[in-house]
C-alpha cells in the first residue's frame, strides 16, 4: 500500500489501505480494518517499536 487513510468515531477506528497512482489520479482502497481505540492505540505502540527496531539495525528514516 502506498496510501493510508484513517478515520475515526468515538468507539472504533477505520483504517483504508490502497494504492494510489497520481499519473491517472486513480485510487484503489484494497483493505480496510475496522479496530476498538484501545487496540489503534495497541497498534500504534507496536508500530513504534518496530521503527525503533529497524532504525537501531538499518540507521534513521529521514523524515518526509
Amino acid at each position: 500500500a502506498n496510501y493510508l487513510e484513517i478515520g475515526h468515531n468515538e468507539h472504533e477506528f477505520l483504517l483504508a489501505f490502497g494504492q494510489s497512482y497520481p499519473e491517472d489520479d486513480y485510487l484503489r482502497v484494497h483493505t480496510r480494518i475496522v479496530t476498538g481505540p484501545v487496540y489503534a492505540k495497541a497498534f500504534l505502540h507496536l508500530l513504534h517499536e518496530a521503527l525503533a527496531q529497524y532504525e537501531e539495525r538499518f540507521g534513521l528514516i529521514d523524515e518526509p
